[in-house]
């Protein structure tokens, strides 16, 4: 048995230190023998601690947040439950072309890998993934490629119009969320 409640503290590699900065939110269950805290610090094997995370590799997935920083203001993105099981070279997400809210369509799957993006046949609720496009799309190499050729005058005109700035701070935003390995 312990006598003191156990005290949650973290390496910090550059200060060759451990200490409890960071560490929030304490809370120690002496009956279950559990430990609950947050921390302020990210660590690249926080996966390891989430339950359902699929990290992805980080370069294709930061070109990924960029292409959808870009679009930010023509679609809305939203998770898939195949993105889980992607591997972590591939990205798995939802979207659909939101520029005139009258018109608003259904989500369509969108399948991003190192070497292509695409909308894909299935969909949400098929009862089986599988990679092949909808029919008549090509492949393209990114989503902002894919934007391009597929979508609409005005989604294109919108990406075209976007502040460097809003892009930026929402590219910031998905970057520091990591939504693709986290969702």
């Amino acid at each position: 048995m312990w006598t003191d409640a156990p005290v949650i503290c973290q390496w910090q590699e550059n200060r060759k230190l451990w200490t409890t900065n960071y560490v929030n939110d304490y809370k120690f269950n002496e009956d279950k023998f559990t430990i609950q805290f947050r921390t302020g610090v990210l660590y690249f094997d926080a996966h390891n601690h989430v339950e359902g995370s699929c990290p992805k590799e980080w370069v294709a997935e930061r070109h990924n947040y960029h292409a959808m920083a870009f679009l930010s203001r023509a679609y809305n993105f939203q998770w898939s439950r195949w993105n889980a099981t992607a591997g972590s070279r591939n990205i798995v997400m939802q979207l659909r072309e939101a520029v005139d809210k009258k018109r608003e369509g259904k989500f369509q799957l969108l399948y991003v890998s190192p070497q292509m993006a695409t909308i894909l046949k299935c969909n949400e609720l098929s009862q089986e993934f599988a990679t092949d496009p909808a029919v008549g799309m090509q492949f393209f190499p990114d989503l902002f490629t894919l934007n391009m050729k597929y979508g609409s005058v005005d989604a294109r005109r919108t990406t075209f119009s976007m502040k460097y700035r809003l892009v930026e701070t929402v590219f910031e935003m998905l970057q520091e969320l990591k939504l693709s390995s986290y969702s």
